[in-house]
This record gives C-alpha cells, sequence and structure tokens, in this order.
C-alpha cells in the first residue's frame, strides 16, 4: 500500500519578516530561527509516528528551494534508520511570482502601476485565481498544467507501496491535494494547506492533518511559541474539500 503524506515547509525568514524578501531570491530564502527550531520537533514527531505505523521504504521527494531542502534533508537525517531516499524534483517549487517578488502589494503597484492593479483586481473576481499570472512569472494554472499533472503521473507509475513524502510549498501543495483527490484543480483557491510544518496524510478519499502549526498568511508574523512535542495524532484536515479561504 502506498501512503502519500504533504509536508509544508516550515516558517521561513520572509514568513516572520516581509522585508527579507528583499535580500533573498524566492529559491534562497532559507527558514527562520522559529522554522528551524520547529523542524527539529515536527522531524521527531514524524518518526515517532512512522516507527508506530511503519509502511516498508520511505521516499522524500522535495522542491530544490533553501526552506524545503533544509526540511527535507533534516527529515531524511532523522529517518536515517529506515534508509529514506531523497530526491530532488524542481516541479515541486513554489508559483513564479516574477517582478513582484520582495513587494508589498503597495510597491507592487507603485512600481508596475496599472498591471499591478489589473493583477488583483482579477485575482478578486469569480474564477480568475486559476488563470491570474504574476508579471513576468506564473498563473496558477502553469503551476497545476506544466509541473504539478505530470509530477502527478509519473510518481503514480514508479511508487506502488511504502511512504511517499512531499515537501514543497503553498500552492503546489494546493493543487497536489486536489489532484491527488480527483477534483476539480480551480477549486485550489479554497483548499487551505497545512500552516508551516504541517503534514498531511491522504486516507481514502479525504486528507487527515497530522501535524498542524496553524496557517500562516503571506506577510502575516507567525504566533511566537514552540512546537508541539508530543505524537503525532491524526484528526480531521481542517479546510478540507471545499474548507476555508486561505491565504496565498
Amino acid at each position: 500500500m502506498l501512503r502519500v503524506f504533504l509536508l509544508r515547509h516550515n516558517i521561513s525568514r520572509g514568513m516572520e519578516d516581509y522585508d527579507e524578501r528583499k535580500k533573498f531570491s524566492d529559491r534562497e530564502m532559507p527558514l527562520s530561527e522559529t522554522g528551524l527550531r520547529h523542524g527539529g520537533i515536527m522531524c521527531e514527531e514524524f518518526k515517532r509516528y512512522l516507527d508506530r505505523e511503519p509502511n516498508g521504504p520511505v521516499t522524500i521527494i522535495t522542491s530544490d528551494f533553501k526552506r524545503t531542502t533544509q526540511d527535507a534533508q533534516r527529515l531524511e537525517a532523522t529517518l536515517s534508520h529506515r534508509k529514506a531516499k531523497l530526491i530532488f524534483d524542481p516541479r515541486l517549487r513554489e508559483i513564479d511570482k516574477g517582478k513582484f517578488w520582495g513587494l508589498k502589494k503597495v510597491e507592487r503597484e507603485n512600481a508596475f502601476g496599472d498591471a499591478a492593479k489589473d493583477f488583483y483586481r482579477q485575482r478578486k473576481q469569480d474564477g480568475r485565481f486559476f488563470d491570474t499570472q504574476f508579471l513576468g512569472g506564473e498563473s496558477p494554472r502553469d503551476v497545476y498544467e506544466k509541473r504539478i499533472e505530470p509530477f502527478v503521473k509519473e510518481y503514480k507509475q514508479k511508487f506502488r507501496d511504502g511512504d511517499l513524502v512531499i515537501v514543497s510549498h503553498d500552492i503546489p501543495l494546493r493543487f497536489l491535494a486536489t489532484k491527488l483527490l480527483r477534483m476539480d484543480p480551480r477549486l485550489a483557491e479554497f483548499e487551505k494547506p497545512s500552516g508551516c510544518g504541517g503534514i498531511r496524510l491522504l486516507e481514502g478519499e479525504s486528507w487527515n492533518t497530522l501535524v498542524d502549526r496553524g496557517y500562516v498568511y503571506e506577510g502575516v508574523p507567525p504566533p511566537a511559541r514552540p512546537g508541539h512535542p508530543e505524537d503525532l495524532q491524526p484528526h480531521a484536515a481542517r479546510g478540507g474539500r471545499g474548507g476555508g479561504r486561505g491565504g496565498r
């Protein structure tokens, strides 16, 4: 039996302080000290879960961005006794925000005028989230059709059993969640992913959240609290199929 886990990277420096996005490219944005601390706790929690519920070989597939790589490599080391295999796949990268990266909304509008205003106006219109493209970057449709669809097709053929842990970002994880449940990809806008460091397990026709530290909205500092060292206890996923609208 194949088990699929979706893991969103822990809190990055750019999430705690938006101005950090001016110091790093999206690809090089590292985890914050809080994210590193939570990541260590998360890995130990996940290790206890897999040791308690073994299911054969463990394969970790991660985005090649700095923050996801930090989490994935730490998880690989924590699961060394399970001989976890680590694979990097650029299709799991966060959506390319193009010229908007590192800029707040008002800065985008000041720098790009009507192009930025049109972007936000289109995103607010019903059904436009999927097709609205970041200036000089990607649209959610690009992420889904050019990256997530071929990714899922390939790995469904490669893996038939064991544990598959996918470490990625907000938008790709939304599409993975809908794709694996055979849902309309346009519903990804309303598919609230786990918070940073969150882990979800696909069970039948739904997602069960194993770790959830709360969803972190773009540019809003996370709560200053430690991670939870208790063992993983599956519970109903928050904001599951057709769930609440999350931040981008």
